[in-house]
């Protein structure tokens, strides 16, 4: 069984957290950015909509790694 650092994780985990918000279908978001450091997430870009914003943050709340989500995301 190997042993992964949590700092060689984070690299893994903003990757996923991008991937999951641009490619969701039901998300219209533009410019979007993610910094990740010990777990805690924050997220710059537009969205369309307050919902959009809120909905960005919603599908990351449950992914593992995830501890803090500073939701930085402006309504254009």
């Amino acid at each position: 069984m190997a042993v992964v650092s949590s700092v060689a994780t984070q690299p893994n985990l903003q990757q996923s957290i991008t991937n999951t918000l641009r490619t969701n279908p039901n998300l219209e978001l533009n410019d979007i950015r993610v910094q990740v450091k010990n777990g805690e997430v924050d997220l710059y870009g537009e969205a369309q909509t307050g919902f959009q914003r809120a909905l960005a943050q919603k599908f990351l709340e449950n992914m593992d790694g995830v501890k803090i989500i500073r939701n930085k995301i402006s309504v254009i």
